[in-house]
């Protein structure tokens, strides 16, 4: 196998054929270029002519084209050069062959390694040869071995015949000196010759006799001597000699079996080849069928799921990516054409109460609706979408005047304010439309839905069941939500948000029940703000769950404080957001905050809306029950003005009915007084606590003293106050008592 010069890229010890090693020499040029040059696979050429100056000095390895396998050298000698990977199986076999196999490294692709790059593998080649040189050096064993036998059978011979011949002679001399023995002496001598040669004649005959036994096929013979002699030791030799040669034949008959069953392998294989060629070319035809099929149900679906992407499942309305699609190509549309084009949006005031009340299957029935009313209104030309939940928008292009979107605006109005009956009820729709319109280049898709939902809001602001067209005034409104919006992302930052307490008072006991922290913000400018200031903001920007985090967190701290400062506060009570009492991180976000304050959870009480009562029933449940197993107080605040249920006072864990302001300020109107004294008695009846929030003055304190409510909130004896003001409102107020 040949390699290269790793610095001239020339062959190391070449194996070209004569000529074109030559060819190369007469060129003058360095091998790589010499190669580009040549015909194609000229390095792997099928004359089996070595270059004879190579040849008689030894430098030609494996010339693999004596195997007729010349493609595979140069791949085997870059493997080993430089490793790879692949696979490939060479089998070189008949009937008439016996075969053995090597692994042997090779190179796939190309065989130019400049142009297939370093893609190479590891496979198998069978090499044979034929039965009769493979058994030659058996048979010639097995000869050399018969004439060692041979040859120790006519020493055996000859050692006998000359140990006759010697008892003759002794006995011939022994005859002659004893002549003139006696008679009897003689007879005595002739009868111990006669024993000795007839004892040296069997103990020959028996080695030979055993000698050919084992020549003659019985292998298992052995010699079993019962003397220690000359014979006896040549017989032990013998047995030796026999075990040898019958070990050797016995790992040549494995050989033997071995290469026979090799043998059936691959004639076995090479049998059944063409039957699994046939076999997979019928499979391959089944799966080209398949896949057939499977392209057009698949084409099918990519159809489907196109629709799917660019539409609304519930209604089939454009979504919110194809609305972006469509409004960028009205906007292109419009500076093109120069006419106008618009955008009108409207959300439906009052539908998560229709969702909450008669529940999601009419909340659908009524989108559905919807989406038929302004495809029955909207022009062919016009995009219908649903942008997600209750809201909606049509895009008009081509318009003639702004008053082909007011038209269409106040058809849809009408339409929908129509009773219609949807799962048995009757309903009339009220929504408001903002309408944007645009014609110019620097128009875009967020500038003009921003100016079209600020138009909306505008229309809803105006009393609702309106249209309303944005104007360049309501940009002011833009920037200055875009202001508190960057504000309150500070304040969160740099901890801003400050918690202001309110006590709670029980007159019956002169004593606080707790303190409900509120929420305020020490705006480096503007100074303290209440919450309606910035809370919408907050809400949209969806920043109040990290507010409330930090709220939490500040009025637990300010808890242990007080706590370990002596102070007599009853508990902090925290008003938690709808969305997160059915939260299931609910219980992981306070336990957040008492572990990192260390204040025990029997120390606080928390306020919930009525409205919270209406999200996942199951979780609201065990969070609440949760809460209350870990110490803390459960409190319904604002009872009575929002989805008030007394199934659910029932079936829910609460502790206290707060009763909301509404109520207490109109205390004096006999129809108030009666729901008042209502909801006192019925919150006695099932073992509730009652507190009477907005108590600001003596007839309203006295009012409520008098049906039974002791426990009160209001500006009548304390306002929300710091920290550091609470902590002085306490001690005073506990000194008086004192």
């Amino acid at each position: 196998i040949t390699g290269y010069d790793p610095k001239t890229g020339d062959p190391v010890v070449p194996w070209l054929e004569e000529s074109v090693y030559k060819a190369w020499k007469q060129s003058g040029l360095p091998y790589k270029e010499f190669i580009k040059t040549a015909p194609t696979f000229v390095e792997q050429l099928q004359s089996k002519k070595p270059y004879k100056e190579l040849t008689d000095n030894g430098n030609v390895g494996l010339d693999c084209r004596y195997l007729n396998f010349a493609p595979q050298c140069t791949g085997w000698y870059n493997l080993a050069n430089n490793g790879g990977s692949g696979s490939f199986l060479i089998l070189w076999s008949g009937l008439w062959k016996l075969t053995t196999t090597a692994a042997i490294p090779y190179y796939t692709g190309q065989y130019n390694p400049e142009v297939a790059g370093n893609k190479r593998g590891f496979g198998i080649v069978t090499i044979g040869a034929n039965v009769g040189d493979f058994h030659r050096a058996a048979n010639e064993s097995k000869a050399r071995l018969d004439l060692v036998v041979a040859k120790a059978n006519n020493a055996m011979k000859e050692l006998g015949e000359r140990a006759t011949k010697t008892v003759e002679d002794n006995t011939t001399r022994t005859a002659y000196s004893l002549a003139i023995s006696t008679l009897v002496m003689v007879i005595i001598v002739i009868i111990i010759a006669i024993w000795m040669a007839s004892y040296l004649s069997n103990r020959i005959k028996w080695l030979n006799t055993g000698f050919n036994r084992f020549r003659l096929g019985e292998r298992a013979f052995r010699f079993e001597p019962k003397e220690k002699n000359e014979i006896s030791h040549l017989a032990l030799s013998f047995n030796e000699l026999a075990d040898t040669l019958n070990e050797n034949l016995l790992r040549l008959r494995e050989e033997v079996d071995i290469r026979s069953q090799k043998e059936n392998e691959l004639r076995e294989i090479k049998n059944n080849l063409e039957t699994r060629i046939a076999e997979r070319t019928k499979e391959l035809s089944e799966i080209n069928g398949l896949l057939r099929d499977e392209i057009e149900i698949r084409r099918a679906a990519e159809a489907k799921s196109q629709h799917l992407a660019g539409h609304d499942p519930l209604t089939g309305l454009a979504n919110r990516m194809l609305f972006h699609e469509r409004l960028q190509k009205a906007i292109y549309h419009a500076s093109r054409s120069r006419r106008a084009g618009a955008l009108l949006f409207f959300d439906l005031d009052r539908f998560k109460y229709v969702n909450d009340t008669l529940g999601h299957t009419v909340g659908d029935a009524l989108l559905v609706h919807i989406a038929q009313v302004l495809r029955q209104r909207a022009r062919k030309t016009d995009t219908v979408a649903r942008l997600g939940g209750d809201e909606f928008a049509v895009i008009m292009t081509d318009l003639s005047a702004p008053d082909d979107a007011a038209i269409l605006a106040q058809q849809i109005l009408e339409q929908l304010e129509t009773a219609v009956s949807l799962g048995g009820h009757e309903m009339r729709i009220y929504t408001s439309i903002g309408i944007a319109t645009f014609i110019g280049e620097d128009t875009n898709t967020e500038e003009i839905l921003t100016h079209a939902d600020l138009a909306m809001y505008q229309a809803k602001s105006e009393g609702g069941t309106r249209f309303c067209f944005f104007e360049e005034s309501m940009q002011n409104k833009i920037l200055i939500r875009k202001q508190l919006e960057s504000e309150l992302r500070e304040a969160l930052d740099n901890r801003q948000f400050i918690p202001y307490f309110q006590p709670l008072f029980d007159t019956s006991k002169g004593r606080v029940i707790s303190l409900e922290a509120l929420l305020r913000w020490n705006h480096p400018v503007n100074g303290l703000m209440l919450p309606g200031e910035f809370m919408d903001v907050a809400i949209a920007s969806n920043m109040m769950a990290e507010i409330d985090a930090q709220m939490l967190e500040m009025a637990c701290e300010q808890a242990k404080q007080w706590e370990s400062e002596g102070v007599e506060f009853g508990k902090i009570a925290i008003n938690i957001l709808p969305e997160k009492i059915s939260s299931p991180t609910l219980i992981e976000y306070i336990n957040t905050a008492l572990q990192k304050t260390g204040l025990s959870a029997n120390r606080l009480a928390f306020e919930i809306t009525e409205r919270a009562l209406l999200e996942d029933r199951d979780m609201v449940i065990d969070n609440l029950s949760r809460l209350r197993q870990m110490g803390a107080s459960i409190s319904i605040d604002d009872f009575g003005i929002e989805y008030s249920s007394l199934q659910r006072l029932v079936e829910y864990p609460i502790d206290v009915l707060k009763i909301d302001r509404f109520f207490v300020r109109r205390i004096g109107d006999t129809k108030v007084e009666a729901v008042i004294e209502a909801i006192i008695a019925m919150a006695r009846a099932i073992q509730m606590d009652i507190i009477a929030e907005g108590v600001e003055t003596k007839a309203q304190l006295n009012y409520l003293i008098a049906h039974g409510c002791w426990a009160i909130q209001g500006y009548l004896h304390a306002r929300p106050m710091s920290s550091a003001d609470t902590t002085k409102h306490i001690q005073s107020y506990l000194n008086k008592l004192t």
